[in-house]
């Protein structure tokens, strides 16, 4: 930087320190132009130079301002959010070597916090490192704030802490998540509604929050207690007492009936966009414009799925919401929720009615392809998966360019996607990408492809049925998914793994696919008599002794249609947080 640039700064800081902190703000959004990584860069040199030289009162008054500093830039909506957060950390950086924790112990943990908070938000750096010094800032800070002394924090912080578990990227995601809930749970325990109503309140939001998330445990219910505890947010968070708050838990309120499983599902949905449309009632643009383009894009998913009303007219909705949420989340500003919109925008032209399927489907891919330069595998490794999901759908159904080139692309982004939904991390999003690639090789006859799909699709119903307790629920999830333990079994008898075909009747635990088995004529194209002979030997041996099956299925299901349709979970834009 330049002296000119450098003298700039000074003046800045000179000013911010002069006035009070009503004034910070103003002062401030007057010098825009300067906020930028350099001048956080300078405040640390300002720093290093100027506090070994005041006497301990104050150097203590310097850190205050830097504390309340922190405050208004981190709430600036102005200017360069990335900036705005690299310098809230420096004030915080630098107020950390005077307030120590010899020194000033419950200052030190405030500090704390907001550093946590800061790295829970930051965009530089890498986004799994933040999120460690995240948390083990908010650990710090519990170190003082202890349950018996300090209650109120104690229980904010606890929640903090959930917060960033929720996000949290190394470990286990299912551990991550069952830990967040702990520390819901704990803040849970200190707060009433009479006592700290507004902390109440957050917490009671928060863990409706974690339960649209959770991957552990049943869905259905997982969505019901979301549901459960938004609207008991709702009697602290009225519209008239405390606007953003009700309008951001009507949001999140209609995120989970957006993706309930109980009741109507156009009923459902029909819910979620009179929630999303309450939440636009409350003039939140200019005040808080990225929530109110979190509230566009969830808006525009609803509309995405919406059952009732026109289709085409759906999807045009859609489109320009989501394309209203871009004039807030550009890439510079909001790269997470730019790439966001990116892929849910990719979904909507992919549905799109209207103008020539090929040139929308061309759209689709080029919107896709922008979100993962944003999701790369360090930063963002969950939501880069499930947007390799959908470009492989894409190339699926791509019309334009060599077929057989594009079945070999989405091939391998489903085979990305993979790496990260695994059976055992995250199921359902497993279930959904292995599902489409068996789908595929089923549809294309690439028979290995297709049953490496399906193990892994049949994998994750497994564990989804561990982690549910309800013996109905259990059983619906095997009826659900007839048709994958279906084509898998006919995969396997296609291409001649006789004992493989048997294994999955067995794991399905269903007469209807026994049945299937026994009576079907199916052979291979290829197969020699001594193989029909063998596979007619073992469809002899299942119906002589059904000893496998289990007492769980007592009535058999109706057996699902088998289509060539189109991959599962088409729909599943990522919802904006």
């Amino acid at each position: 930087m330049n002296q000119a640039r450098r003298q700039a700064y000074l003046t800045l800081i000179e000013s911010l320190l002069a006035w009070d902190r009503e004034e910070q703000t103003a002062i401030l959004q007057a010098n825009l132009e300067l906020l930028d990584d350099d001048f956080a860069k300078y405040l640390r040199e300002w720093a290093t130079e100027t506090l070994p030289n005041l006497d301990a009162d104050k150097a203590e008054t310097r850190a205050k301002i830097l504390y309340n500093l922190d405050i208004k830039i981190s709430n600036l909506q102005q200017g360069s959010r990335i900036s705005n957060i690299e310098i809230a950390i420096a004030c915080l950086d630098i107020g950390l070597t005077i307030f120590t924790r010899e020194a000033y112990s419950e200052k030190w943990a405030i500090f704390q916090n907001s550093i946590a908070n800061s790295y829970l938000y930051r965009i530089k750096g890498d986004r799994g490192e933040n999120l460690e010094r995240a948390i083990a800032a908010f650990e710090a800070a519990l170190s003082v704030y202890t349950r018996e002394a300090f209650p109120e924090n104690w229980a904010m912080i606890q929640n903090n802490l959930a917060t960033a578990y929720s996000d949290r990227i190394q470990g286990d995601r299912g551990d991550n998540l069952e830990r967040a809930e702990d520390a819901y749970e704990l803040a849970f325990s200190v707060s009433s509604p009479y006592d700290f109503p507004e902390n109440w309140a957050r917490i009671q939001y928060a863990r409706g929050y974690s339960y649209l998330d959770r991957i552990r445990g049943d869905k259905q219910n997982n969505l019901e207690r979301a549901i459960a505890f938004f609207e008991a947010a709702l009697q602290v968070y009225t519209r008239d007492a405390f606007p953003e708050n009700w309008a951001m838990t009507q949001n999140n309120l209609g995120e989970a009936y957006r993706n309930r499983i109980s009741g109507d599902r156009g009923d459902n949905l029909e819910r979620a966009i009179k929630l999303y449309q309450a939440a636009l009632q409350v003039p939140i643009r200019q005040a808080f414009p990225e929530k109110w383009a979190d509230t566009q894009n969830n808006l525009a998913t609803a509309y995405c799925l919406r059952i009732k009303g026109d289709k085409d007219k759906n999807i045009e909705r859609a489109i320009a919401f989501y394309e209203a949420a871009l004039q807030v989340y550009t890439r510079p500003a909001f790269p997470e929720q730019w790439a966001g919109t990116q892929n849910n925008l990719a979904q909507a032209y992919s549905l799109r009615i209207k103008r020539d399927r090929g040139d929308n489907l061309e759209r689709a891919i080029a919107f896709y392809e922008a979100a993962l330069q944003v999701y790369t595998p360090e930063a963002f490794p969950e939501y880069r998966a499930g947007t390799q999901n959908n470009l492989a759908t894409a190339y699926w159904l791509r019309i334009k360019g060599d077929r057989h080139k594009n079945i070999e692309r989405a091939i391998e982004f489903y085979q990305a996607a993979l790496e990260f939904r695994t059976p055992t991390t995250l199921p359902l999003d497993c279930l959904e990408t292995a599902g489409n690639l068996g789908n595929l090789g089923y549809d294309e006859s690439l028979w290995e492809t297709a049953i490496f799909g399906y193990e892994k699709a049949i994998e994750a119903i497994e564990q989804t049925r561990e982690w549910v307790t309800s013996q109905t629920r259990k059983r619906q999830l095997i009826e659900e998914n007839l048709n994958i333990y279906e084509k898998m079994m006919q995969s396997c008898i296609n291409h001649q793994q006789y004992h493989k075909a048997v294994q999955t009747v067995e794991r399905s635990k269903s007469r209807y696919l026994v049945e299937l088995f026994t009576n079907s004529a199916i052979y291979p194209k290829t197969a020699t008599e001594s193989e029909k002979q063998q596979l007619r030997n073992l469809r002899s041996q299942i119906a002589a002794s059904q000893q496998f099956l289990e007492t769980e299925t007592s009535s058999p299901p109706l057996p699902p249609p088998l289509s060539k349709g189109g991959p599962a979970g088409w729909i599943n834009c990522r919802e904006a947080k």
